[in-house]
């Protein structure tokens, strides 16, 4: 399983096994932790359980952002300003909602990861609160962020908080 390869996060990854392996898992998760402590590479390990629960190629596709049902997302800078601050704008959440209407391609489910979901513009929670309330079938949403108080509370009530601890440095005490 994907999962077996991620360190220093027993809590995160026992939480995700035991809602793969009752079929529960939530339709959006909020993974906060510090730069560096393994959310993006977690993330990408429960898409490939949800989208390839055999395993196989299928999965090594989805853990490498490869898979036709895991869409990776990010924050962009503005159209027509290449050099503008990036942000998770309005109409990337349309595009995921566009997309998540959608039927997934090969697998059972499609996933989307949203990294640095903290870097949303002001309207973008608001925009996300319909996809989030109201999720398509066979759905998941994972944003990720360094810190909880970064995204409106009205967003995080509809997502699983799975926190993730800083790794530890060998040799570090």
């Amino acid at each position: 399983m994907a999962l077996d390869a991620i360190r220093d996060q027993t809590e995160a990854v026992t939480l995700l096994r035991r809602a793969l392996a009752t079929g529960r898992v939530a339709h959006a998760y909020a993974f906060v932790g510090p730069e560096g402590s393994g959310r993006k590479a977690t993330a990408l390990a429960l898409a490939a359980a949800l989208v390839a629960p055999s395993g196989g190629p299928a999965a090594e596709r989805a853990e490498k952002g490869r898979h036709p049902d895991v869409h990776l997302l990010g924050p962009t800078p503005p159209a027509g300003n290449p050099k503008g601050t990036p942000a998770l704008r309005i109409e990337t959440v349309r595009e995921l909602e566009r997309l998540a209407a959608l039927k997934p391609v090969e697998g059972p489910t499609k996933v989307f990861v949203v990294d640095e979901a903290e870097k949303m513009t002001a309207a973008t929670p608001q925009a996300f609160l319909k996809t989030l309330e109201e999720p398509p079938a066979r759905t998941v949403i994972i944003l990720i962020l360094t810190q909880i108080r970064t995204l409106p509370p009205t967003v995080l009530s509809r997502c699983q908080v799975v926190r993730f601890r800083p790794r530890l440095v060998e040799g570090v005490p």
